[in-house]
């Protein structure tokens, strides 16, 4: 069997694994806290809107990204295992759909300004998760763990394969999207915690001068008109299952959250506030007269089409500017002793 003769550009991503590396170049606010520049996400999104041309799409590279969300079966590696995951590598993590956004609250007030980041590839990329591969059986099809799956799984995955090294059209890959979509909508069981669907995001913290804010807290609410604090507590013990500090800079956060896990009848708004602790006595941030000032932002409302940010199966990117606001002391003046 020849292969198809455009295979050259034609990527199929088994999985991928994003790390988020830290830059030390002195402009720190557009480059070490430019997140999506800093790794493989560099041709995905476009942070600062350069209009620098896309690597991807027809006479260029086509990715198929297949990745599982089951959890390895063996003894010693079912440590690692994780809900959301095949064991190794996170489904919003192999997932090339990414979004971004930079919310700037140096404009005044508690909203920020909304800036959307520029997506090099205006279409979907191929994505499809299923239920019964793990790491190992999607690197390796004959591996022993492909004995988690029916004889029906087992041709699924061959056809998925051959029909992405077989796409030779625009059409037909945007045709896949489509239809790989569906395979993954079609693994969702929210009554298996193996099959939740979840979403991540990371996200950094600079002040108004380019300087990393490390020492903050973010909080997550319902609906403002919510009189109660019911929401805000289910969604920061049920919803959201981990948050990551980078330890090589604290301003970077890597939160994972369980969509599967939102009640039934969940309005689905999501608002998110952000309080940090003063860099120095004579300095605070938002304000410089409110002790505990914050910046509000809400984050996805399904009712509003634009207002739709957070995806499932999705990492999402967050750069947040906050303004720093000196107390009237910070700058004194004495007399100075003559003779």
């Amino acid at each position: 069997m020849h292969p198809p003769a455009h295979l050259p550009r034609c990527l199929l991503t088994l999985e991928r694994e994003i790390e988020t590396s830290v830059s030390s170049h002195p402009n720190r606010r557009h480059s070490r806290s430019s997140i999506a520049h800093e790794g493989p996400e560099t041709t995905l999104l476009d942070q600062n809107r350069s209009g620098t041309p896309s690597i991807y799409g027809e006479g260029r590279v086509w990715p198929f990204v297949l990745v599982g969300t089951h959890p390895y079966p063996s003894a010693l590696r079912q440590i690692v295992n994780e809900d959301g995951s095949d064991g190794t590598v996170r489904v919003p993590a192999a997932n090339l759909n990414t979004l971004g956004v930079t919310l700037d609250f140096t404009a005044g007030g508690q909203a920020p300004a909304v800036t959307p980041w520029a997506q090099r590839y205006g279409g979907t990329f191929p994505l499809a998760v299923l239920p019964n591969r793990t790491h190992s059986s999607i690197i390796d099809p004959q591996g022993g763990d492909v004995a988690l799956e029916t004889p029906a799984q087992k041709q699924q995955f061959q056809d998925l394969l051959m029909r992405a090294l077989s796409c030779n059209t625009q059409q037909e890959y945007e045709a896949i999207a489509k239809d790989w979509y569906q395979i993954s909508e079609q693994t969702v069981d929210s009554a298996d915690p193996l099959r939740h669907q979840y979403m991540q995001i990371n996200e950094c913290v600079d002040d108004d001068e380019g300087n990393a804010v490390n020492d903050y807290f973010l909080e997550f609410s319902g609906p403002s008109n919510d009189p109660s604090d019911v929401s805000t507590i289910y969604f920061h013990r049920s919803v959201l299952e981990d948050v990551h500090t980078n330890t090589l800079a604290a301003t970077m956060r890597c939160l994972y959250a369980d969509r599967s896990h939102l009640p039934p009848g969940y309005d689905h708004i999501l608002s998110m506030s952000l309080s940090a602790n003063p860099p120095g006595t004579n300095v605070r941030y938002f304000s410089s007269t409110q002790v505990g000032a914050r910046g509000e932002f809400k984050l996805h409302d399904e009712a509003v089409v634009q207002n739709r940010w957070l995806k499932r199966n999705t990492t999402h990117y967050m750069h947040i500017i906050i303004p720093r606001s000196p107390l009237s002391q910070v700058l004194t003046v004495s007399s100075y002793p003559v003779g």
